[in-house]
């Protein structure tokens, strides 16, 4: 997974950015302070509040009004199976998608969108998303469909929709017919499409993370903040032994003064970090993950994150202390 573009619009520092394009692998951004940098890594989580620019140029009165929506256009680079796979997990009985254009009729939507889903290659989305990831349709009919075709207007925030589904072997079910309903482009399948690749994208400030303990919620998924980690680990340690093995020698490779990272499980779930080999049997000598220093938290999540994911994912890390 990869966002090759971006322009963010009407958000904090950021009147219109321009496109700013990243590279596969490690990217760096450098410059002054509130230059804009966090806004910036903000943005690329393609999850924000609308909090709109203000300077002279898009303010020229203090009668003036903001616009009160910012907005962030992105390309994303997608691999053949991590596209099936986000699918996957999207499918339901039944999925909603943008009606098309008068120029289109409803076969060319779907044919689109399965010619889309059947590419052997990588696929690109393109598209536009609002404060906490409303898809939004302000510059071209295109972006709501994720580039894919051009879809109807609307004078209101509802617009119409074709219902539809997979059948079993993952093709769209329908063709050129199907029933119709208005709803909101946050309610559509391209929506959920976007929100579930979301949760492939991380974010780790340079602050400590409050990450050591965590209530029990049955999700072995890491959140995009790692606040489950805890949890995480402890489901991996029972699930994948052999992994959290592996998990904690790349630990001790990265901090060769701790033996062994272990999860207690009693009413929270507690990261525990020993500086002593367990063999000891000490661990009235190890130390909750909370009084450690806070590189160490974030190292154990992003090694969590690239041990493993299936697919690639996108890490964003604001300052990282040295």
């Amino acid at each position: 997974m990869l966002i090759s573009k971006i322009q963010v619009l009407n958000y904090k520092s950021f009147r219109d950015s321009g496109w700013i394009e990243f590279q596969s692998g490690i990217n760096i951004i450098t410059g002054q302070n509130s230059a804009g940098k966090t806004a910036l890594l903000e943005a690329l989580t393609l999850e924000f509040n609308d909090i709109p620019h203000r300077s002279l140029n898009a303010l020229p009165t203090q009668s003036s009004r903001p616009n009160p929506k910012s907005h962030v256009h992105f390309f994303l680079h997608l691999t053949k199976q991590e596209c099936e796979d986000i699918v996957a997990k999207t499918q339901t009985t039944q999925i909603t998608i943008p009606f098309p254009s008068s120029n289109l009729n409803l076969g060319d939507a779907f044919d689109s969108f399965q010619s889309w889903l059947d590419k052997t290659e990588e696929r690109v989305i393109s598209t536009c998303v609002s404060g906490q990831l409303n898809m939004v349709c302000d510059i071209t009919s295109k972006e709501p469909s994720m580039g894919l075709y051009e879809i109807a207007p609307s004078s209101s925030d509802v617009y119409n929709h074709v219902i539809t589904s997979f059948d079993a072997n993952g093709r769209l079910i329908g063709g050129g017919g199907g029933n119709t309903t208005f709803i909101p482009l946050s309610s559509n399948y391209f929506n959920a499409f976007i929100r579930t690749t979301q949760k492939r994208i991380y974010r780790f400030l340079a602050e400590r993370l409050n990450i050591g303990s965590c209530d029990r919620s049955f999700n072995s998924d890491l959140l995009t903040n790692a606040s489950n980690l805890p949890e995480a680990l402890g489901m991996l340690q029972g699930s994948n032994p052999e992994l959290f093995n592996f998990f904690n020698q790349h630990v001790s490779i990265i901090f060769p003064q701790i033996k062994r990272i272990s999860i207690s499980q009693g009413q929270n779930i507690e990261i525990k970090v020993w500086h002593v080999d367990p063999s000891t049997l000490r661990e009235d000598l190890s130390f909750p993950l909370s009084a450690c220093g806070t590189g160490i938290g974030q190292v154990l999540s992003i090694l969590f994150v690239v041990l493993t994911a299936n697919y690639p994912r996108i890490i964003i890390i604001d300052e990282l202390p040295l």
